[in-house]
């Protein structure tokens, strides 16, 4: 079984540069994890948690932009599974 656990609804800073950590399971049976069909770089720690690059390497800039993205993960059955990330709004 596959899952993936939810990001706070409270969303992460819109200035994030860090990777972001997604937990759940099934990890080691992603191959890619896109953005409006960019893959974005990712680095799976575990079978439980992976580290998700927020800079698209095709522009170097951030992909995320409030109130949030929604990113897809494919895995090695070709499935597709949608993963919402809330994106705080900068702070004026």
């Amino acid at each position: 079984a596959r899952s993936l656990t939810a990001q706070p609804a409270a969303g992460i800073p819109v200035t994030t540069q860090t990777p972001l950590t997604i937990s759940g399971t099934g990890m080691s049976q992603v191959v890619a994890i896109r953005y409006n069909d960019q893959a974005l770089p990712f680095n799976p720690v575990s079978d439980t948690k992976l580290n998700l690059t927020l800079i698209a390497p095709q522009t170097g800039k951030t992909v995320l932009a409030a109130p949030g993205i929604v990113v897809v993960f494919e895995y090695l059955d070709k499935s597709l599974v949608p993963y919402s990330i809330p994106v705080a709004a900068a702070s004026k």
